[in-house]
């Protein structure tokens, strides 16, 4: 059974959020007075834990390749294994929450096979975005600038039943160690799932494409370390959030280029070498127009400086 959430457009897309490729956030209806979450929450001895893998499916929907369904990226529906596995949540929550929220009492997901539709293949919606807007939509736009995505605040927006709409900001997604595996996996396979992320990564070197990507944030964290910077724990999993956020190949020219300035003399020493949370959210890997890079200024290196470039050639030596 291949399920997506009902009316995903109408309570979760506006007029701005159609307009990008990638959604890093949801919102969540703080209204609890609704039949569908009373049945959800109370009708079943387990309902908390339903409402919780309620909450992680619509982070799962928001991020598919046709925001909305619960689809794999390889096109597979998601079953509750793979839904588990993803949100590092119980399988049986997902087993009992799935037909329970398909339900008519409930209603907040529906199967496509029962509504006479077909899977559609991943991508056949560039970026995901919805294909078709909803002119009764009320939004109270105000434009939050967020490195290089624009992320909207929208008015909430209900059913008749009180349907709780969701929402989790990327200051409140939770750190997934196992999303990095599933991740992990596809690495190694640049396969850009939109025109943009194709265009953008075209010229990417073919060695990127032998690295071994599934221990990459091992050593991009490591490399990092080796020229000197130190972290908290809590400074490595807000890194780590933003590091899954980005697609496979864009993990490999971002390792690729953090490597080459501290190989090169783009970055001296420890003091201009960034951390890697700061540099993640920067884009400094991207291209602007053709074939020109967004580079800092770049300070002559300094025989003091050699110890970081021998540490840091060690640690990855050690590595391959």
């Amino acid at each position: 059974m291949t399920y997506r959430i009902r009316n995903w457009d109408q309570h979760y897309e506006s007029a701005e959020t159609r307009k990008l490729k990638r959604l890093s956030w949801v919102r969540v209806s703080t209204k609890l007075s609704g039949d569908g979450y009373r049945m959800l929450v109370k009708g079943h001895r387990n309902g908390p834990a339903h409402f919780a893998a309620w909450v992680s499916m619509l982070q799962v929907a928001a991020t598919a390749k046709k925001r909305g369904d619960l689809v794999q990226d390889n096109g597979m529906p998601h079953t509750a294994a793979t839904l588990s596995f993803k949100t590092d949540l119980p399988e049986e929550w997902f087993a009992e929450a799935l037909p329970r929220l398909a339900s008519p009492e409930i209603g907040w997901i529906e199967g496509l096979e029962e509504s006479g539709d077909l899977p559609e293949i991943p991508g056949d919606s560039p970026g995901g975005i919805p294909p078709h807007k909803n002119k009764n939509l009320k939004e109270n736009l105000k434009g939050n600038i967020h490195t290089t995505e624009a992320v909207y605040e929208v008015e909430e927006v209900f059913d008749e039943s009180g349907h709780a709409c969701g929402v989790y900001g990327p200051e409140q997604r939770p750190i997934d160690q196992t999303e990095a595996a599933s991740c992990a996996r596809d690495m190694g396979r640049l396969d850009p799932d939109d025109g943009e992320r194709q265009d953008r990564h075209q010229h990417a070197p073919e060695t990127l494409r032998k690295i071994n990507v599934e221990a990459l944030w091992e050593e991009f964290i490591g490399l990092s370390m080796a020229a000197g910077k130190q972290y908290s724990e809590g400074q490595v999993m807000l890194a780590l959030r933003d590091w899954l956020s980005y697609g496979d190949d864009e993990k490999l020219m971002i390792f690729e280029d953090y490597k080459r300035k501290c190989f090169d003399g783009t970055w001296s020493d420890a003091r201009h070498t960034p951390l890697v949370g700061n540099y993640l959210k920067t884009g400094a890997w991207k291209p602007r127009g053709t074939g020109v890079r967004i580079l800092p200024v770049v300070k002559p290196m300094s025989k003091s400086d050699e110890s970081q470039h021998a540490a840091a050639q060690t640690f990855l030596s050690q590595r391959r």
